[in-house]
């Protein structure tokens, strides 16, 4: 105890002292000498003096204080002792030097080590001698890996007074497994305050590393080629040997320059067997001086995905069915016996609708569909047909207005819509002096003409294109042919068009606007033009005509618009180029003239005839076709491309042929013609035709069966770390057993690495295991009955390759980030000094006592004994005893006096 010290709330309370003291000494005093220093009033005065004492003091608020030496204080010194920290080794060990040095007894001082597990190198001590030693003489613990979550938590339990502890870190902010943001949070939570010594370096060594492997195709099958992408980082430029193993078997083998950064390479390979395939890719950098990082696992499992579900809709399915059967196995149903649960669904790998609208399935079976596709994983194709009404065959499948809105709709990677091809149209606009007039809407012709045109624009589809040629005296293209996609660029160019002080020579406009559309080669239906004037042709504009004539014969139509007034020219130069004449006396009229212009049926027919489809978006269905031996189709049905799908095969205008897309977690496709010989005889009857057909059935199975399993079985790894997480229901009695096995080379003879029996199992339940060694690995949930009997089972895999402790690409800067977040988190510091580690430690505890009860007690104690000292007489305890020597003393000498007395009568 130390620096002690009264404090009083209310010291002036203590003047009262002067006078209580004073009328205890002035009623003391008033006795008569004779009386006044009996041991009665000598007592009652001290016991006087006390009471008044001690009753100012409590008036005055008196408390005392003082600090009291905390011997109780605990500091844990966590070192990261991993892989990544050997650059930084020496530096922790200076740091942890001085530590002991600066400690000097302020507190109990403990080591750590840690990496994948944790070495208790130095126990919670009060002597330092010898303990930096001991640290540096100490086991080390496993380095392939960082697990500071399971290092904080084993820290904790080492102190024996946690209110007094503080943990210090000492790491380079590579965490591999586990939680550190959890840890530490639950610490700062119990009062343990956790600092950060930061120790991150960056990488400078020269290394190469493979980090991914993808398979670009969705679907692999036995005996097909597939592209297989190996991603590799490297640190500089260099050469790297690659080997590729498919179960333990060099496959392909070579040195490969690799750039700084990442690298992608394509391997074609194909699997000659169904089942488990261990894919192993070794890089050997030339100068790579880390090799634990070296060999990348993965793994292909083909299982046979081929059931098929034919949902017909009027014995439509006879021709792909004989396609189809001789493949895989084949079932044809009417739509109306279609199954009515996702179970029933799930016995099937792929669904084929064949000339199913959304009008002909059963209630609630978009949504059973929309589940076995979205969720569980299935294939989905969908083709086109017809059905008749009234005695002609119209689209039946993909119909606007049938599918506009519905779940079908969503599902499918094309939009329905009634299909017109694409046109290119070309405004031609007088901009001659006549157009500053003010119409009656009180703007100019110009800008009324301006507003009109932007109205009657948004007739067009977005698949349309637009031009602008304007003309006075001369002709000027405003706007070259632009996608109307384009619009905002569109108006833009309108709202620069401006009148000019000129004639009117309508066969430079025509003849413009007739070079723009023969120079766009083709994607389009039509080309048209739509040639607007208020007034007749300059005197001495005779070509008109011919200019008209002339774009007729390239295949280019002209319709005139006369605004305000009747131009007599105008229907002349509709007649020759095969198009229309209006008449629009305002603004709005001319609007609705360029939208009626625009929406003609000899400006949007579209005649179907037969053509040849075209390879689109690249995919691996079209591997080994050869484009100009596509078979014919007579007709398609309209469809619009969704934003995230493909179009394998296209049309003449680009429009989708066949389109897929992923769809949650299957895939659907959609074949926008028929396949029961309406349209599409030669393309059904056709070898190349038969091909494409099954390539595109085969792209749409999942890698797996999507069948019922009784256990459902996902894993997730994290490093080390793989969590299993197990579904199903268990009847009284059964058990859960999880069996891990490592797969060598994709051998079906796999090594038994552990069994788990899942006690008290509750029906949804993780279980969680390490792995540390590279491979691949089987993962078995078994459902056992009373008597052990496997009643039901399901498999998963999962592959490792090496430990992110050996990844040497991790940025400083994210390390970095790490460590501070950390220290947010548990509210300590980023500390890089000894000294700081015992600087915010409670080296002493600041204590407070108040005596005011005590005082209180005291105070009745005093004025009872001052009653009792006046009222009773007493006597001193050394008063009494002799008294009692006294007494024994005088009837030793009585009995002495009386053997004097007998001795004489004898």
């Amino acid at each position: 105890m130390s620096n002690f010290n009264i404090h009083f709330a209310n010291p002036w309370f203590l003047l009262l002292l002067i006078p209580g003291i004073f009328l205890v000494m002035f009623a003391f005093f008033r006795v008569t000498k004779k009386f006044r220093y009996t041991r009665n009033r000598v007592i009652s005065m001290i016991l006087g003096v006390v009471s008044f004492t001690l009753c100012a003091f409590m008036l005055a608020g008196i408390s005392f204080s003082y600090h009291e030496f905390n011997d109780s204080n605990e500091v844990i010194l966590l070192v990261d002792s991993s892989y990544s920290n050997i650059q930084s080794e020496r530096k922790k060990d200076d740091f942890v030097k001085a530590v002991i040095e600066e400690n000097k007894g302020t507190a109990k001082l403990g080591i750590v080590t840690f990496g994948y597990d944790q070495v208790y190198a130095v126990p919670l001590t009060e002597n330092s001698d010898g303990i930096f030693e001991t640290y540096l003489n100490s086991p080390p613990p496993d380095d392939s890996a960082t697990n500071l979550e399971q290092a904080l938590v084993y820290a904790k339990s080492l102190f024996t007074n946690p209110e007094s502890g503080k943990i210090v870190v000492l790491t380079d902010g590579i965490e591999t497994d586990g939680n550190a943001m959890n840890a530490v949070a639950s610490l700062a939570m119990d009062g343990i305050t956790v600092d950060f010594a930061d120790y991150s370096e960056e990488q400078t060594d020269n290394e190469v590393q493979p980090i991914q492997v993808n398979l670009t195709d969705d679907v692999i099958s036995v005996g097909e080629n597939n592209q297989i992408e190996l991603t590799v980082q490297s640190t500089s430029k260099t050469d790297a040997l690659i080997t590729f193993y498919d179960n333990g078997e060099e496959v392909e083998s070579g040195y490969i320059e690799l750039v700084e950064g990442s690298n992608s390479l394509f391997f074609t390979h194909s699997f000659d067997t169904a089942g488990l395939h261990e894919l192993r890719f070794e890089v050997e950098g030339v100068d790579d001086t880390l090799t634990q990082n070296n060999i990348f696992y993965s793994y292909v499992y083909i299982d046979v995905a081929d059931n098929i579900l034919i949902l017909q809709r009027e014995n439509e399915a006879q021709k792909i069915q004989q396609l189809f059967e001789d493949k895989f196995n084949v079932t044809v149903m009417n739509i109306s016996d279609a199954p009515t649960s996702l179970d029933r669904l799930r016995d099937y790998d792929q669904i084929i609708l064949m000339n199913i609208a959304n009008a002909d399935m059963p209630e609630g079976f978009a949504e059973i569909l929309n589940d076995y596709v979205n969720d569980i994983g299935g294939g989905l194709l969908t083709v086109g047909g017809t059905k008749t009404e009234n005695g002609e065959p119209v689209a039946n499948v993909y119909n606007r207005e049938d599918m506009e809105g519905s779940l079908y709709q969503d599902m499918l990677p094309v939009l329905a819509e009634d299909y017109t091809p694409p046109i290119a149209v070309i405004l031609v606009i007088d901009i001659s002096g006549s157009m500053s007039s003010v119409g009656s809407s009180g703007k100019t012709l110009m800008e009324e003409a301006k507003e009109s045109a932007k109205e009657g624009l948004r007739a067009l589809d977005t698949r349309d294109y637009v031009g602008i040629v304007t003309f006075g005296d001369n002709a000027n293209t405003v706007l070259d042919l632009t996608p109307v996609s384009e619009m905002r660029k569109i108006e833009t160019a309108i709202d620069k068009i401006d009148y000019e002080m000129a004639g009117t020579v309508y066969s430079n406009g025509l003849e413009r606007a007739g070079m723009l559309l023969k120079a766009m080669a083709g994607g389009v239906n039509k080309k048209h033009i739509i040639f607007i004037s208020d007034g007749e042709p300059t005197p001495g504009d005779y070509m008109y005509l011919e200019k008209t004539e002339t774009n007729r014969a390239a295949g280019i139509t002209t319709s005139c618009i006369s605004y305000v007034g009747s131009v007599s020219v105008m229907e002349s130069i509709a007649d020759a180029g095969g198009g229309k004449n209006y008449s629009a006396k305002d603004g709005q009229a001319l609007a609705e003239a360029i939208k009626a212009d625009i929406g003609a049926p000899e400006i949007r027919e579209f005649e179907y005839v037969t053509f040849q489809p075209e390879f689109g978006d690249y995919s691996s269905i079209l591997a080994g076709i050869n484009e100009n031996e596509i078979p014919t189709l007579d007709g398609f049905y309209g469809a619009k491309l969704k934003s995230d799908a493909q179009s394998i095969l296209v049309g003449e205008y680009n429009q989708p042929i066949y389109a897929e897309w992923k769809y949650g977690n299957g895939k659907v496709g959609s074949f926008m013609c028929d396949l029961n010989g309406y349209w599409s005889e030669a393309f059904i009857d056709d070898t190349v035709g038969q091909q494409i057909l099954l390539n595109i059935v085969s792209s749409l199975f999942p890698n797996e069966s999507v069948a019922v399993d009784e256990i459902e079985l996902t894993v997730k790894r994290d490093n080390y770390t793989v969590s299993t997480n197990i579904y199903t229901s268990v009847e009284e009695g059964e058990t859960i057993r999880l069996i891990v096995r490592k797969a060598e080379n994709g051998s079906y003879d796999k090594t038994v690495l552990q069994t788990i029996n899942v006690d008290n199992f509750n029906g949804n339940q993780t279980v969680c295991f390490d792995i540390t060694k590279g491979g691949i690995y089987e993962i078995e949930a078994q459902k056992l009955d009373a008597d052990e009997n496997v009643v039901a089972s399901n498999l998963a895999y999962t592959e490792f390759s090496y430990s992110k402790e050996y990844d040497p690409f991790l940025k400083q800067e994210d390390n970095k980030a790490f460590i501070a977040g950390l220290a947010e988190t548990g509210g300590g510091n980023r500390i890089s000094e000894a000294a700081e580690v015992f600087a915010d430690l409670v080296k002493s505890f600041y204590r407070t006592f108040d005596p005011r009860g005590i005082f209180a007690i005291t105070v009745i104690v005093s004025l009872l004994l001052d009653v009792a000292v006046r009222k009773f007489k007493f006597k001193w305890p050394h008063e009494i005893i002799r008294e009692k020597k006294q007494k024994k003393l005088e009837g030793l000498s009585a009995k002495n006096r009386l053997d004097r007395t007998d001795s004489k009568e004898l």
